[in-house]
């Protein structure tokens, strides 16, 4: 499991052994040091003291006195030594009793000496001084001593501060490491939901650098927006903005150049105040400035992914972020761009899994709806094909009958021919004309189904007399079935339509006859005729056998007949003419049936408009 950045790592101990060690080894250099130089000069006090700037103050880091007479430390308040800490040697050969007389503990100090410790870029880490009850004889040698003594104390405090350094450093840099051990971890980049991830890495980024605020910005592919997808606070915890702000960054452009020229914006770099006044403007109130900014730009290659913020507030002063710290959050960044990748195409994989189903969803769809068009057509081609047998069975049938009343009138004509007499001559010759006629009937429905398929039938519209046209077709069928009655009745009719009259003449004579041979049991056929102002309406209506309302639907394709029309005569093609000659003429064909009662068709036919 990997260890809390609060817990105390192994390490610890160990680094706080060395540390003590290395300062137990200074200070004895210091006291033996000190110890060598009050000898050296007859002096009755010798010490080295640090100076922290921070305060001014001077710190005692080793001392030696040669008796107690005298409050020695008290030396170091006071004159002449902020003129030593500003780079000057000050030597006080005799006399020096002066500079304390208003110290009664240091009463007697006749001499004084003082040189600054320096370390090797010049800065002033502090002083060595001695002070002496007795007047220095030698003031030269005295001096010479001093800046000798002086570079052994400043090279050795020089070294315990770069040691220190280096142990605060390597410190820092295990507790870093710790840290990225833990951003790494299944948990936050395989495991965990992507938002909860990088709120966790806004935590441990924040908790690492001991930062009061740190926010992850998110940015579409052009940077031209940033949206804050997390955020962590030091007192109110992680937090991931689902609904968080979306900035706009072109209207920060110099925020956005610096941070694509140099990854990297910090608020205590005097060059970096405008671009951070520009995104500071543009950030939510939510996110204003605290002490100190640091803005680290999160990418791969040339490509900027978005942001990470780092806030301190607690301080008054400016946070300086040191090296191993900046190191530490550019880190974090690389793997924050790992992870915002690696979301893009978690998505994108997602989007292309949720597509592939969608067009797997569609194929199967398609290719269900190809199977099952598939199997509609050959089940129609299967029954079109029963149809056609059926057409081919009853057309020889209807062929058959007329041609054996032909050849039965023409054998009794051969046979009878001088014994005839001239009546039963004619009604020989009668039968065998309108056997003739039915042939001729039944081929030229054939003929039309074939010229409507192939589209060339004579189509010839003109003026046409509705009720002569009718009139004459009701006439003509009841010739032919003189054992019916065909009732019509015609009301309002106009003078004139436009049709083709041979076309219109075949739809109506189709249905009377139709009418007549399904009605064997009933002696009256109705055909009722009217106009409104639109239209022409026409019904023939019968009381004979009546369709099966199931087979309804399929009253009008080509070949079939009713389960209602055995024993009938009949090819199954006259409606289908029918119907498409209505068509042709803009008209609507309709029925109402019933089994036992009767069928009534209905025609309706546009009339010219009035204008």
């Amino acid at each position: 499991m990997v260890p809390s950045l609060r817990q105390r790592s192994p390490s610890t101990a160990d680094d706080g052994l060395a540390t003590t060690v290395s300062n137990h080894i200074g200070l004895a250099y210091f006291e033996a040091l000190v110890r060598r130089l009050a000898v050296a000069l007859d002096a009755g006090f010798a010490c080295v003291a640090r100076h922290e700037p921070e305060t001014g103050r001077l710190l005692p880091v080793a001392s030696h006195s040669t008796d107690d007479a005298h409050d020695w430390p008290a030396a170091l308040d006071g004159a002449p030594w902020p003129l030593v800490l500003a780079g000057v040697t000050v030597l006080q050969a005799d006399g020096a009793d002066a500079l304390y007389a208003g110290n009664a503990a240091l009463a007697g100090v006749r001499a004084c000496a003082g040189t600054p410790l320096v370390d090797d870029g010049g800065r002033t880490l502090g002083l060595i001084a001695v002070l002496g009850r007795r007047p220095f004889a030698q003031p030269a040698m005295v001096a010479l001593v001093l800046e000798l003594f002086a570079e052994r104390a400043a090279a050795e405090l020089e070294r315990l501060a770069a040691e220190r350094e280096l142990q605060r450093t390597g410190a820092a840099l295990r507790r870093q490491q710790l840290a990225l051990l833990r951003i790494v971890h299944a948990e936050l980049l395989v495991e965990a939901e992507a938002d909860t991830a990088l709120a966790r890495i806004a935590e441990i980024a924040g908790e690492t650098l001991d930062a009061d605020r740190a926010e992850i910005w998110q940015a579409d592919a052009a940077f031209g927006q940033v949206h804050r997808c997390a955020s962590w606070h030091h007192r109110h915890g992680r937090g991931h903005d689902h609904d968080g702000p979306a900035l706009d960054t072109r209207d920060c452009p110099g925020f956005v150049g610096t941070l694509r020229a140099q990854m990297l914006l910090d608020g205590s770099d005097p060059r970096h105040a405008q671009a951070l006044a520009e995104w500071r403007a543009l950030a939510p109130p939510d996110s204003e400035a605290g002490a100190s900014v640091l803005v680290l730009g999160i990418s791969s290659g040339r490509t900027l992914h978005g942001l990470l913020q780092l806030e301190c507030r607690r301080t008054a002063a400016a946070r300086v972020w040191g090296i191993d710290e900046l190191g530490f959050a550019r880190s974090v960044c690389d793997l924050l761009a790992l992870t915002l990748v690696t979301r893009a195409l978690r998505r994108t994989v997602a989007e292309l899994e949720a597509s592939q189903q969608r067009y797997r969803a569609l194929y199967e769809d398609i290719d269900t709806l190809a199977r099952e068009r598939l199997q509609a057509l050959e089940t129609h081609q299967q029954r079109m094909h029963q149809m056609q047998r059926q057409f081919v069975y009853m057309a020889s049938h209807e062929l058959r009958t007329p041609l054996a009343i032909i050849d039965s009138a023409a054998q009794r004509i051969l046979r009878r021919a001088d014994n005839l007499s001239r009546t039963e001559l004619v009604e020989r010759i009668g039968r065998i004309r309108a056997a003739v006629s039915r042939m001729g009937y039944l081929v030229d429905s054939t003929l039309d189904v074939a010229r409507f398929e192939s589209g060339t039938v004579s189509y010839r519209p003109g003026p046409v007399d509705p009720a002569a046209l009718l009139t004459r077709v009701c006439q003509q069928q009841q010739e032919l079935a003189p054992h019916h009655r065909i009732a019509c009745r015609f009301e309002a009719l106009p003078p004139s339509m436009s049709g083709d009259a041979g076309l219109l003449e075949q739809v109506f004579a189709n249905l009377l006859s139709n009418a007549v041979k399904y009605s064997p049991d009933a002696d009256e056929i109705e055909v009722h005729a009217f106009a409104d102002a639109t239209r022409l309406v026409v019904r023939v209506c019968d009381h004979g056998v009546g369709i099966p309302a199931q087979e309804m639907p399929r009253l009008f394709e080509k070949f079939f007949r009713a389960s209602t029309a055995v024993g009938i005569p009949g090819t199954g093609i006259g409606l289908n003419i029918t119907r498409q000659i209505v068509d042709l003429h803009g008209g609507i064909l309709t029925v109402d049936s019933h089994v036992g009662t009767g069928t009534t068709f209905t025609v309706k036919l546009p009339l010219p408009s009035a204008a």
